[in-house]
C-alpha cells in the first residue's frame, strides 16, 4: 500500500504480482490480486482489465475476503464503466442474493437492477422491480428515490394520473428532500403542458417556497400574464 500511497503505480503492481506468483494460496495473494484489480479500475482507469483481475480473483479463490467488494466493483464497472446493462442486471441479482444472506441491506442492489430495465427502456419490469420493493420495504432508506423513479416511468408510460400521484406521495412523505422539489416541478410541468393554467401557477408558486431559482420565478411572470390574456378573451 506504500508504494500506492506514493504515487509508484508500476511498483506496487510489480509487488502485487509477485506476491501472487510466490505466494499463491495464502491471504495475502489475494489481497494482492483485489489491490491489484483496483488500481486499474481506480487510477489507470482500465476497467476491462480491473473486470478480468475481478473474475480472476473470484475464480482462483471462490471463498476469498474480498468477494462482495470486488463483486460489488465489478457490477459497477459492468454497469457505468461498459454500459452493458443486460449483464449488470446479472451482476446486481447475485449481489442482491448475497447481501440478503449475510444479512445487510440489498434494496440498493435491487435499484440497480430496475435501473438497468430502465436505462434499457424496459419501464414496465423495471416499475415491476420497485414496486415489489416497496411492498417488501416500505422503510427503505432510499424510498424518496424509488417512489420518484415510479412516478417518472408512470409519466414515460403515459399514465399521468399515476405519475402525479406519485409525486405527490414524495412530496407528501419527504417535502424536505430534492426529490420532493423535483416532483413538484414536474407535477407544476405537467399541468402548464395540459393547459391547467391556474393548477400551474399554484404549483410553481408552492415550488417557490422550496427553491428560489430564477426559473420558477420566470415561469410565475409566464403564468401569471398568460392567465391575464385569457381572461381578457374570455371578457
Amino acid at each position: 500500500m506504500s508504494f500506492e500511497n506514493s504515487g509508484k503505480i508500476q511498483d506496487a503492481l510489480n509487488i502485487y504480482s509477485e506476491i501472487g506468483d510466490t505466494f499463491p494460496q495464502t491471504p495475502q495473494a489475494e489481497t494482492a490480486l483485489f489491490h491489484s484489480a483496483l488500481i486499474w479500475q481506480k487510477i489507470l482507469k482500465d476497467p476491462q482489465k480491473a473486470l478480468f483481475l475481478y473474475l480472476q480473483l473470484e475464480y482462483l479463490y471462490p471463498n476469498n475476503q474480498y468477494l462482495f467488494k470486488s463483486r460489488e466493483e465489478a457490477a459497477w464497472i459492468v454497469k457505468y464503466s461498459l454500459a452493458d446493462y443486460y449483464q449488470a442486471i446479472g451482476y446486481y441479482q447475485r449481489l442482491s442474493v448475497m447481501a440478503r444472506e449475510m444479512n445487510l441491506e440489498n434494496d440498493q442492489y435491487i435499484f440497480e437492477v430496475a435501473d438497468c430495465y430502465f436505462r434499457l427502456e424496459n419501464y414496465t419490469q423495471s416499475r415491476i422491480e420497485l414496486e415489489n420493493l416497496v411492498a417488501e420495504n416500505p422503510h427503505s432508506k432510499i424510498r424518496p428515490q424509488i417512489l420518484s423513479r415510479i412516478a417518472e416511468m408512470a409519466f414515460l408510460e403515459g399514465d399521468m394520473v399515476r405519475a402525479k400521484k406519485g409525486w405527490a406521495q414524495v412530496i407528501s412523505e419527504f417535502p424536505d428532500s430534492s426529490y420532493s422539489t423535483q416532483a413538484m416541478l414536474n407535477s407544476a410541468r405537467l399541468e402548464e403542458e395540459n393547459q391547467n393554467l391556474e393548477s400551474a401557477l399554484r404549483a410553481y408558486k408552492k415550488l417557490k417556497t422550496a427553491t428560489q431559482h430564477d426559473m420558477v420565478d420566470s415561469k410565475i411572470q409566464h403564468l401569471q400574464k398568460r392567465i391575464t390574456e385569457k381572461n381578457k378573451v374570455i371578457e
